[in-house]
This record gives C-alpha cells, sequence and structure tokens, in this order.
C-alpha cells in the first residue's frame, strides 16, 4: 500500500511539471518498464527512458532541458526536494554548489524573479550544458556559471578530474560569499565534498541564512554535519532519503 500510495503521489508530481506531450511519453516508459521498476522500488526506469529532452511547466511557462535528468527534475521541480518554490520568492542571492545541468538553477531562477544565481559545477562537461539550458530559456542573465572543485581535491575522483583538467581550481567559499555579502539560500550537492568542505574554516555560514545540504554516508554521519551547522547558529531539521540524507538549516 505504502508503495502504491508513492507512486500515486509522484506521477501527480510528473502530470504537474510535465508539458502533456512529455507526460504521455514519460507514462508509457512507465507502463513498459513496470515490472522492473516494481522490483527496483524506483522510478528509475520510467525517467531514463523518457531520455534527456523535455519540457517542463514552472509558474506559467514552459522550460526546454536537454542534457538533464528527469529523475534529477522530477526531485527538484516535482518533489521540491531542496526548497519549495514559494519559499525562494524573495530571494535576492542563491548559491548552487554542485549545479550538474543547471536543474536547480532554472528552479531558483524561476522562482525567485529577483535573484542572482551563482551556479558551481566541478565537471567541465556540464558547464555548456548548463549554460545551453539557461540561454534556451531566456536565462542566462541571471544564473553566473563558475566551473570549480567545490571542498578541493580530496579524494581519488577529484584527484583524477584535476589530473585530466588541471585548469579547474577550487571554489574559495569564504571569498565568494564575503564577495556575495548575504546569501539567502545555498543549495550544496557535492558528492561527498560536503564533509570537507565543513571541517576546516566554517565563517563563511555566518553569511548564509538559508541551506539545504545533501549529505553521503550514515545518519550518525549527517547527524555530525548538523551540530557543525548549529554551532555557526542555524536551526537545523535532519531527513533521511535512501543512501543519502539531506540536512536543512535556517537562522531564525
Amino acid at each position: 500500500m505504502h508503495r502504491l500510495k508513492f507512486l500515486a503521489r509522484e506521477v501527480g508530481n510528473v502530470r504537474r511539471i510535465l508539458v502533456p506531450l512529455d507526460f504521455r511519453r514519460w507514462c508509457g516508459a512507465l507502463w513498459r518498464g513496470r515490472a522492473e521498476i516494481w522490483r527496483r522500488r524506483s522510478l528509475g526506469p520510467a525517467d531514463d527512458r523518457l531520455g534527456e529532452r523535455f519540457s517542463i511547466r514552472v509558474r506559467g511557462r514552459e522550460l526546454q532541458l536537454e542534457g538533464a535528468s528527469f529523475g534529477v527534475v522530477r526531485e527538484i521541480f516535482g518533489r521540491e526536494c531542496y526548497i519549495a518554490g514559494a519559499d525562494l520568492a524573495n530571494c535576492r542571492t542563491v548559491v548552487d554548489l554542485g549545479a550538474n545541468a543547471g536543474t536547480f538553477s532554472l528552479f531558483a531562477a524561476v522562482n525567485a524573479p529577483e535573484c542572482r544565481v551563482h551556479a558551481v559545477e566541478a565537471q567541465p562537461a556540464f558547464v555548456p550544458i548548463i549554460e545551453a539550458n539557461l540561454a534556451r530559456n531566456g536565462l542566462a542573465d541571471r544564473v553566473q556559471v563558475e566551473n570549480a572543485l567545490v571542498g578541493g581535491v580530496h579524494d581519488a575522483w577529484s584527484r583524477e578530474l584535476v589530473r585530466r583538467h588541471p585548469e579547474i581550481g577550487t571554489y574559495p567559499i569564504g571569498a565568494r560569499l564575503e564577495a556575495l555579502g548575504t546569501c539567502d539560500f545555498l543549495k550544496c550537492d557535492v558528492e561527498g565534498a560536503e564533509f570537507r568542505l565543513l571541517a576546516e574554516d566554517r565563517s563563511w555560514l555566518r553569511r548564509v541564512r538559508r541551506i539545504a545540504l545533501e549529505y553521503h554516508g550514515t545518519w550518525d554521519d549527517g547527524a555530525g554535519l548538523a551540530e557543525i551547522l548549529r554551532g555557526e547558529g542555524l536551526t537545523v531539521a535532519q531527513a533521511a532519503h535512501g543512501s543519502l540524507g539531506y540536512l536543512f538549516g535556517s537562522r531564525p
């Protein structure tokens, strides 16, 4: 019963955000992959079959995306996993750490019409995808894109990335936030680098009014990060999400 309720809720979210033609394509993929979806307890097979080119509806406008995972779009636009769009409305400065194909940057730019978004992505291949998605939706002038490593070189993946792309620098978060003055919302999804990001100087957190951080590891790992955020004056809630988890912090 729980799985059926989850499926019904997710289908409703998808219907709300996908344009009708693409919603029909997704439903067809859902039906064809129903056995695998039921076995895996995941809508990933339907998301993958939709492909990386589709259109969604947000706040009365249509956005065209290419090179993006619909599973990620479904979580950010449909489930609003980081923050509700309405809660972004009055934001002026948003930082997107781990921008991937630019999905959250688009979400923020559309829902916060007065905001400036600063998108940071480590993988060079994603940068032209982000820029193309912004340009085709008329949002290129609202989002600044930077190719940099968040948290520095800290594991085998980041060492290999820098070996192949020595031009990639480390994102100096303290200096960047000092230049911004205040960050109304910071989204952090940096594939494990969140521990390194919060391991040393954390004074930059005092400039952040609200944060949503995806952590990798156990509940206790996330709880340790939550204590760090609380130490910088944030009220924090923790939520599990499969093998990952989220921390949601805000200032009173």
